[in-house]
C-alpha cells in the first residue's frame, strides 16, 4: 500500500555489471503491464524496492542513477533536470556505504514527488519537479536502460 492505493509486483530481477550482481529490484505499481511506456504513464503511485547483493558506495550509487537517467531524458531536457538529478547523488552520499543486504527504495508518488529511503528512512526533501517521476522510471525501463535483462523482467510480470 502506497499513497492509499494497493500496489503490485509488476517484476523484479537483478542489475548486474560485468557478471557481478549489484541489487535486486522490484517495480510496484497499480496495474500490471508489460508495456515500458505504458508503465511509465500509468497513473498513480508507483515503488522501486532494492536490496544490495554487495558493498555500494553511496556516492558512486547515485552518480550510477544519475548517468542512467541522463542517457533516457528527452533531447534538450538535461538541463532543466540537472539541478534535481544532483540532489539524487547528495541524497545517496548521505550513506557513505550500502552494505550487502541493505534495502533501499524510491517511493515516485504523483503531485507529491519522488521520495528516496535507505533502510526505510526518508533521505533528503521529496524531489519535486514536473516529469521527474518519469525520469527516474526511465533509467531502468527508458529506450537506453541501464540493464536490457532487469528491463524485461521488471516487466514481466504482466506477461
Amino acid at each position: 500500500m502506497l499513497d492509499n492505493v494497493q500496489l503490485a509486483r509488476n517484476g523484479e530481477g537483478v542489475r548486474k555489471r560485468f557478471g557481478m550482481d549489484i541489487y535486486e529490484m522490484a517495480f510496484y505499481l497499480s496495474r500490471a503491464t508489460a508495456d515500458a511506456k505504458q508503465a511509465i504513464a500509468l497513473p498513480g503511485p508507483k515503488q522501486l524496492r532494492f536490496v544490495a547483493q554487495r558493498r555500494l558506495g553511496g556516492g558512486m550509487l547515485g552518480t550510477a542513477l544519475l548517468n542512467g537517467m541522463r542517457k533516457n531524458l528527452p533531447a534538450g531536457q538535461e538541463a532543466f533536470y540537472l539541478p534535481y538529478i544532483g540532489e539524487i547523488v547528495k541524497i545517496f552520499k548521505t550513506e557513505p556505504d550500502i552494505r550487502e543486504g541493505q534495502t533501499f527504495r524510491i517511493d515516485l508518488l504523483p503531485n507529491r514527488g519522488t521520495h528516496f529511503y535507505i533502510d526505510d528512512k526518508l533521505k533528503g526533501k521529496p524531489i519535486q519537479a514536473s516529469g521527474f517521476n518519469e525520469a527516474v522510471l526511465g533509467i531502468w525501463l527508458g529506450r537506453r536502460p541501464v540493464d536490457v535483462d532487469l528491463k524485461r523482467n521488471l516487466l514481466a510480470g504482466a506477461a
